[in-house]
């Protein structure tokens, strides 16, 4: 189980479009901080 998981969030890593969403997270995170 713990292998898919880690595979799932490495392939969403290497996805451009899923980069960029987890970026704008990120960036979300600093501006309410």
């Amino acid at each position: 189980m713990k292998q898919t998981e880690s595979a799932t969030m490495l392939h969403s890593f290497v996805t451009p479009h899923n980069t960029y969403y987890v970026l704008m997270q990120i960036f979300l995170c600093v501006i309410y901080k």
